[in-house]
């Protein structure tokens, strides 16, 4: 977390995995918006945010391997990451997460196709659709009964004209929605 007094964010000296997203304030950052290098260990947004504001970068670390190597230092060599702390988990199985994620798109805006990806906590009933910006249904992408666990589906926007289109996650009594631009 930062204040918002600079745009470059160097990220912890942990075997990072992926990285979930990143907020300014209450916002969640389009991918076009920042970039990163897992590697290097470093964040850069694209627009510096106004003093005071809150800047949450939101990352996996993979703890559930006993092991990992970073190129942090090029300068002077790999670093090797033991894990030897105790997980911070409450799950009993370190592959299934602990809440629902509904993730930003990528590429975005994207043509012809895009991926959306979602990570479910617990067993449900799975629905993923697609809408045009008067709130019509486009596509359904999924509509079945799912395990807890992380899943990505490709999007094709072949047919549809350019613009802004939204898909939103339901799983239970959970609901997010989020914007994505087709660009022909």
């Amino acid at each position: 977390m930062s204040d918002g007094s600079k745009k470059l964010f160097y990220l912890p000296r942990t075997p990072l995995q992926l990285l979930s997203r990143v907020l300014v304030g209450n916002d969640t950052l389009l991918n076009n918006e920042y970039c990163y290098d897992l590697e290097n260990g470093w964040v850069m947004l694209a627009n510096q945010p106004g003093a005071g504001v809150v800047v949450t970068i939101e990352s996996a670390v993979s703890w559930d391997i006993d092991m990992g190597i970073s190129n942090w230092d090029q300068s002077k060599g790999n670093y090797v990451f033991l894990n030897t702390l105790n997980p911070v988990s409450v799950n009993s199985n370190p592959n299934i997460p602990d809440k629902y994620v509904l993730f930003q798109n990528y590429p975005n805006p994207f043509n012809p196709t895009t991926n959306i990806r979602y990570r479910i906590s617990e067993f449900g009933f799975v629905t993923l659709k697609v809408f045009d910006l008067l709130g019509n249904e486009v596509l359904t992408l999924v509509e079945d009964e799912k395990q807890a666990g992380g899943y990505e589906v490709e999007f094709s926007g072949e047919g549809l004209t350019s613009g802004i289109y939204f898909y939103q996650l339901r799983v239970g009594n959970f609901i997010e929605t989020k914007k994505m631009i087709f660009l022909k």
